[in-house]
């Protein structure tokens, strides 16, 4: 029986060259998260129509 070879594939996020998060992982808990920018907070909201809404 022979392996097949190992998978070493990059995904799109891998091939970036900033961060990258996905909102499954950011909106686990909640549909809103709040951002500190400079000491302002910025709400980030995830629709009911899987939108997201950033307000200051």
């Amino acid at each position: 029986m022979t392996q097949a070879p190992a998978l070493h594939a990059k995904t799109a996020a891998d091939q970036q060259p900033y961060t990258v998060l996905d909102t499954r992982t950011l909106f686990v808990r909640d549909r809103q998260l709040l951002i500190c920018h400079r000491g302002e907070y910025y709400r980030l909201q995830l629709t009911q129509n899987d939108k997201l809404i950033l307000v200051k």
